[in-house]
C-alpha cells in the first residue's frame, strides 16, 4: 500500500511540475472556458458533501434502526 500512495504521489507531483512549466492550459484554462477544471472539481466535492448531510438528516429524521450499526463504531 506504501508503494502504490509514493506512485500516486509521484504522478500528482508530475502532475504539477507539468502544470507550472507549461501553464494553466494544461488544467483547461483557455478560451472560451475560463473557469476550467478547478471550479468544476470543487462544485462537484461540495456536492457530495451536501449529498452525505442530505443522507444523514434523512436518516435520523425518519429514525431509520439500519444506522445504529455506525453508532457503535468506537471512537478513539
Amino acid at each position: 500500500m506504501f508503494l502504490l500512495d509514493l506512485a500516486i504521489l509521484a504522478v500528482a507531483l508530475a502532475a504539477v511540475r507539468n502544470e507550472i512549466f507549461l501553464g494553466w492550459g494544461v488544467s483547461g484554462f483557455t478560451r472560451p472556458v475560463m473557469w476550467a477544471v478547478d471550479i468544476t472539481n470543487f462544485v462537484f466535492w461540495v456536492g457530495i458533501a451536501h449529498c452525505g448531510t442530505l443522507v444523514s438528516a434523512v436518516l435520523f429524521l425518519f429514525r431509520s434502526h439500519f444506522r445504529r450499526a455506525v453508532y457503535r463504531v468506537p471512537r478513539r
